[in-house]
């Protein structure tokens, strides 16, 4: 048993689904922003949603092995979205 958690988890498809559901809510969030017009825009939830989506993937990349200059872009984009994000809330 304890093998096979430690597979699933160096195998990194945990973050891929992970990935896939953060990827889903952020359909499901255009699409009621189309179906509402008092719905959030998408400033306010897509940079923070970005910035996760980076973290996974330099995630994701740290377990399989991957390049460590994709892993460092990953963190640099997400970084760089963090900081948008909170540059935006701090001016309102």
């Amino acid at each position: 048993m304890a093998g096979t958690l430690e597979a699933i988890w160096r195998d990194g498809h945990w973050v891929d689904l992970a990935i896939l559901i953060t990827l889903a809510e952020l359909l499901a969030l255009v699409v009621w922003r189309k179906c509402r017009a008092n719905a959030l825009p998408w400033p306010s939830y897509g940079w923070n949603l970005l910035s996760g989506l980076c973290l996974m993937l330099a995630l994701r990349l740290a377990l399989t092995d991957g390049h460590w200059a994709l892993q460092a872009a990953c963190l640099a984009a997400s970084g760089a979205a963090h900081a948008v994000d909170l540059r935006r809330r701090l001016q309102r």
